[in-house]
């Protein structure tokens, strides 16, 4: 139903997700360097989902989502940005498939309403980077630098996460 759509995919699961992937994980891990931590957050992303075409885009996402934790050191952007994203996959898209009888007609709205989101999203990325490139500042993480591959590996947690 909607209402359970609304709470389990659009409210709960972009924070459970965010807090898991951005600020734990990217946390945990910001000693290795913003580079990895957006490439490994985008990476556990993408594997989290457990389909094999969702996690191309799902690690896109995570990546993008994750730089934007790095970058701005807030939560509640990517917990946003995840919600609406959500939103736009699960109640706008069973909204509109209902709405709409047509099959052809269904998948040309859908496409037009995920290009306007991505356009949305790529101008406001735009903005921010013009932003950054006038403040000349570039947030990174603090720390010593060491392989991640002797810290991680070998980690109980890390090679669970594997497994299963």
């Amino acid at each position: 139903s909607i209402p359970a759509i609304i709470v389990f995919t659009v409210i709960l699961a972009p924070i459970f997700e965010e807090i898991c992937f951005r600020k734990i994980l990217i946390d945990k891990l910001s000693g290795y360097g913003t580079s990895f931590c957006v490439v490994f957050s985008g990476l556990a992303f993408g594997a989290y989902h457990g389909n094999f075409y969702q996690f191309f885009y799902a690690f896109a996402i995570g990546m993008l989502f994750a730089y934007i934790y790095c970058r701005y050191g807030k939560i509640r952007y990517t917990i946003f940005l995840h919600m609406i994203l959500n939103f736009l996959g699960s109640v706008a898209a069973v909204t509109v498939s209902d709405f709409l009888q047509s099959e052809i007609m269904w998948k040309q709205t859908a496409a037009s309403v995920y290009a306007l989101f991505y356009l949305a999203v790529f101008i406001i990325g735009i903005g921010f980077l013009v932003k950054d490139v006038r403040m000349r500042y570039f947030r990174c993480f603090p720390g010593k630098y060491a392989s991640p591959f002797k810290v991680l590996f070998p980690t109980v947690g890390f090679l669970i996460f594997v497994i299963f």
